[in-house]
């Protein structure tokens, strides 16, 4: 490609609406409308017809959308469930562990003695004896020592798996199978060292069932008032995600030195957060 037509090239491609970033349903909307448009023209003069369509479909595909406002259009006017469906908005789950819907994450963990009843208060919080646990294990904590933990907890060597930052996320792999995924590798970190934590204060938490573990786990990020990765305060907010589609409210607790994310949630199941 020559450096003229690579330049009209870039002028003419919208980068925050197509490849990774391409809204589906804008791009259907348009298409659709492509074609109504063609096959109309179309009854008039066929070759005019076809060149509009196959000068539509190129616009589409070099911009993301035929129609200008496209994008804000259907954010206001589409379904948010029709929207959703189309959406690329990570999931921060243990995706080789399930979701474990009816599991009451709060009394196992009060039974766990992880955690209690605030002092002066109905809320709950990390039990001292827990907190103190925690902490230890992330101070003493070795570089690769959540790789160990997570390959013990998966039942294979830790030489298979692997770690890394995936845009927003971190996420683990195993032999290039993605087995886990968090908002960081902080909230990786804190769920691996309160994994070990439990392990050492819980008499019979290495027989809870994996599944049952990764939502106790996730569960206990909530509680978190320092940050396993940097060792400051933890914030918790509520902020505004978009999507290539969609927009979207979420509680969120990060670190207020280092700015990871511990723990992210739709606003919308959560029944009332200060923040």
């Amino acid at each position: 490609m020559s450096i003229r037509k690579h330049t009209i090239y870039s002028a003419i491609r919208q980068p925050e609406y197509t490849g990774e970033n391409r809204c589906l349903p804008c791009t259907i909307a348009n298409v659709v409308i492509s074609v109504i448009g063609s096959l109309a023209l179309a009854f008039l003069s066929p070759p005019s017809g076809l060149v509009a369509f196959v000068t539509a479909i190129a616009v589409i595909y070099l911009r993301g959308y035929l129609v200008p406002g496209t994008p804000m259009l259907t954010k206001r006017y589409f379904p948010d469930q029709v929207l959703a469906w189309f959406d690329k908005e990570p999931t921060q789950t243990f995706h080789v562990y399930g979701d474990i819907k009816d599991v009451d994450a709060e009394d196992i963990l009060r039974r766990a003695d992880a955690l209690e009843v605030c002092a002066g208060g109905d809320d709950l919080c990390l039990s001292p004896r827990f907190s103190e646990a925690w902490h230890q294990q992330v101070e003493r904590l070795e570089i690769d020592a959540p790789e160990r933990t997570l390959a013990d907890l998966l039942d294979v060597p830790s030489a298979r798996l692997t770690t890394q930052n995936r845009g927003r996320s971190f996420v683990a792999t195993v032999d290039g199978n993605q087995v886990g995924q968090w908002e960081s590798r902080a909230a990786f970190v804190a769920d691996m060292t309160a994994e070990r934590a439990l392990s050492e204060l819980t008499r019979g938490w290495n027989d809870v069932p994996v599944e049952q573990r990764s939502v106790l786990l996730r569960q206990l990020r909530v509680f978190l008032e320092w940050c396993p990765e940097c060792g400051g305060a933890v914030r918790l907010a509520q902020k505004t995600r978009t999507s290539c589609c969609r927009s979207w409210a979420v509680i969120a607790s990060a670190c207020e030195g280092c700015d990871a994310r511990l723990f992210e949630v739709k606003a919308d199941e959560v029944e009332g957060v200060d923040g």
